[in-house]
């Protein structure tokens, strides 16, 4: 077992995480002798516990704010003659938003990366660096699944006695660590309203002034479909256009493991199914306008 397990509040913790590998890289710690868990199991869109999570036996674990003092107590000196890692901002975003990727070795990676630059083995802006093409690869993932949390959540009105304005709440299965990542969006974009997202990881509730975290989210708490819900649904058929139908674009944008949660999903094979009949029938009628659309 490696003498170093640092042990961060949360899957997401990037800021622990900056501040223990500060400290390991002042005294020279290489990376195979440290070890990363966190404290908060973290159940992924699979129902996977992040594999990061702290388990039995992790008594030795230290948290990062107690890295330097331990590395001294140890009789560790840091190295004075190594200056301290200067990362360009987008080095450090990209670093940041990897640390959300589910990946468990994602922080052994980032630690392996940082050792290898404070080295001077690799230049922190070679694109073909074997791990930096993994870190970038895990944050471009990251962005897009920030992206599909955007995009894909939808909110079920719960009303409420006492005249409190209705909670709107949500449920979101996010394959990365983002749920914290997105909170000033959901924030800023739904100010004047009550809402909670609920999803594996954890929770997020804003009463209109203050937002806080919750635990022990389940899908079973949203409420049931409401009239709204049927609204949205005659919206979205109504507007479907079946003329520009591309399954595997439509796909590639909302990808399938998002449609249990989508109350617009239930109604794709329909229009699909719709959408080439009329075609069908479209080209039965002028047989030449399916060539003429694939040369324009």
């Amino acid at each position: 077992m490696p003498p170093w397990i640092i042990r961060l509040e949360s899957p997401d913790d990037w800021g622990g995480f900056r501040l223990a590998a500060r400290h390991l890289l002042a005294h020279r710690v290489p990376a195979h002798a440290v070890r990363w868990i966190t404290d908060q199991g973290t159940a992924t869109a699979d129902g996977n516990n992040d594999l990061f999570t702290a388990a039995a036996g992790d008594d030795a674990a230290i948290a990062p704010h107690e890295v330097e003092l331990r590395l001294l107590e140890a009789g560790s000196c840091r190295a004075t003659d190594t200056p301290p890692i200067a990362l360009s901002r987008l080095a450090m975003q990209t670093c940041a938003q990897a640390s959300l990727h589910a990946d468990p070795d994602r922080f052994e990676l980032l630690y392996r990366w940082l050792t290898r630059v404070s080295a001077g083995t690799v230049d922190a802006g070679d694109p073909l660096d074997g791990d930096w093409i993994r870190i970038a690869r895990a944050a471009r993932a990251v962005q897009r699944e920030i992206h599909k949390m955007r995009a894909f959540v939808r909110f079920k009105p719960l009303t409420r006695a006492q005249l409190l304005p209705p909670l709107y709440i949500a449920w979101f299965e996010p394959a990365h660590h983002v749920v914290r990542a997105n909170a000033d969006f959901f924030v800023r974009r739904f100010t004047g309203m009550h809402w909670a997202i609920l999803t594996p990881q954890l929770g997020l509730r804003w009463n209109g002034e203050t937002l806080e975290e919750v635990s022990d989210c389940r899908p079973d708490q949203l409420p049931a479909a409401d009239a709204g819900e049927a609204l949205w649904l005659t919206y979205y058929q109504s507007t479907f256009n079946p003329a520009r139908l591309k399954p595997q674009a439509m796909l590639r944008e909302m990808p399938r493991r998002y449609w249990k949660n989508l109350p617009e999903a239930r109604l794709i094979p329909q229009l699909e199914a719709s959408a080439r009949q009329t075609t069908d029938e479209m080209l039965r009628v002028k047989p030449g306008l399916g060539a003429r659309a694939d040369q324009s």
